[in-house]
């Protein structure tokens, strides 16, 4: 599926996160999908269970004295299929189950958009379709692409056209990345927009 931007993949429409609101174009790693179904493992949305996990390289068995005692509760806390125990040894299994290919906004007024997803700036690509009969003010083009937001533009009849596209910026990675995609994944799961294998097979 191809959405706005060139936006590709799955559709995980009307996700919330920090007050604000957007439409997800999500790849997902199915294998990882499937393995959190195995385990019934969702989605880890808690910041402090995601920066424990950060601390633990993926795959990789630390030593539990190697870890932080704080850190260690947290894991020993998370939910199955999160982590691994043996003996005196942590491995992470977690990681994140989708990546963002881009987010988009869809609104009447091109300053409301921005608003909702200036904040993903290094999270995603970032769009704002904006629907009203007219197009953005310049002054409000040229903000969007002061920030590096693609606009296009969706009259009350007829197909949307781009009138800005989106810049790419670096991913940045972790915790805090980590939450948005376990949030995004929880949408996709509550809507049905992923299905397990397990859940299909049975």
């Amino acid at each position: 599926m191809r959405g706005p931007f060139g936006f590709t993949s799955h559709l995980v429409g009307d996700v919330r996160y920090l007050d604000r609101r957007f439409d997800a174009w999500v790849e997902f790693d199915l294998d990882e999908v499937q393995r959190r179904a195995e385990h019934g493992l969702d989605s880890i949305t808690d910041r402090r269970s995601l920066e424990a996990l950060a601390s633990l390289p993926l795959g990789v068995s630390i030593p539990r004295a190697r870890i932080d005692p704080i850190v260690l509760v947290m894991l020993d806390a998370a939910p199955r299929g999160a982590v691994e125990h043996h003996g005196n040894r942590v491995r992470r299994r977690w990681r994140p189950a989708l990546k963002l290919t881009g987010v988009v906004s869809e609104v009447r007024s091109l300053v409301e958009g921005v608003r909702h997803v200036a904040i993903l700036a290094s999270q995603a690509p970032r769009g704002v379709v904006v629907c009203s009969a007219r197009k953005p003010q310049r002054s409000s083009m040229d903000w969007a692409a002061e920030l590096g937001i693609g606009v296009a533009h969706r009259p009350l009849t007829g197909p949307a056209s781009e009138l800005l596209p989106p810049r790419p910026k670096a991913v940045r990675l972790g915790p805090v990345h980590w939450r948005l995609l376990e949030t995004v994944f929880d949408e996709a799961l509550r809507a049905g927009v992923i299905v397990p294998v397990s859940e299909v097979a049975g």
